[in-house]
């Protein structure tokens, strides 16, 4: 009979525990620049490295990564006809973002930004005139979440990954004489990344502990049986 109810005891504590402890969640954050100088010149590749997600951790459920990127460009043109000519020009840089694996995919980490906007460089040249620009500057960011087993799986483990950061940049523009243009133009790169995850539940904690008692109370009793 009392082994009875200590079982019946242990059943309603573990069914109290199991309701009260809930998960517990959490995260950590790792961020990464490159290049270091925002001034370096495109077009240029180089990589952010991030810290992996350590699995002793707990249980990853969401990966968010963010980068942002501040941008400058100029322009110089040159009136190399006869007669006045007019310029319209303006830029394009590109930021791109890619994993070893391809996990991203389809949603790859991109940013990609035309300025000045939205009125665009003009200018007018009297015959073998030059004129530059003032530096045109923007930052643009992008932000996105992976659920995606694969990329859990390229992402967990010990140690880093490195992401491929490219920046590209091309002008746009129309002249209505004999005009050159040229652009120049730079980029940097820092990206985030935050592992959102759940640590073990202190619930299931609390019931190991609860089921180690049992086990030893149960070989108690069975022990004063045998003498009794």
């Amino acid at each position: 009979m009392k082994n009875r109810n200590l079982w019946l005891a242990i059943i309603a504590v573990v069914g109290v525990v199991s309701l009260v402890l809930p998960a517990g969640a959490s995260s950590v954050t790792y961020w990464t620049s490159t290049p270091v100088a925002t001034n370096t010149q495109t077009a240029w590749s180089s990589t952010l490295a991030f810290a992996k997600f350590n699995p002793t951790l707990g249980h990853l459920s969401e990966i968010d990564f963010y980068v942002s990127s501040t941008m400058d460009s100029r322009f110089t043109v040159s009136n190399l006809g006869a007669g006045n000519e007019t310029s319209t020009v303006y830029d394009e840089i590109t930021l791109s973002i890619t994993d070893p694996a391809n996990a991203f995919a389809a949603d790859a980490p991109q940013i990609d930004k035309y300025f000045p906007s939205p009125s665009h460089y003009s200018v007018t040249l009297n015959p073998g005139q030059s004129a530059t620009s003032s530096v045109y500057k923007t930052t643009a960011n992008n932000f996105l979440t992976y659920t995606s087993a694969d990329v859990f799986d390229e992402f967990t483990g010990f140690g880093t990954i490195s992401l491929n950061a490219t920046a590209a940049s091309q002008w746009w523009g129309s002249s209505t004489g004999d005009a050159t243009i040229t652009e120049l133009s730079h980029a940097g790169a820092t990206g985030y990344v935050t592992y959102i995850y759940t640590v073990p539940e202190p619930g299931s904690v609390a019931l190991a502990g609860l089921g180690c008692l049992a086990f030893y109370y149960r070989r108690r009793f069975k022990k004063l049986r045998r003498k009794a």
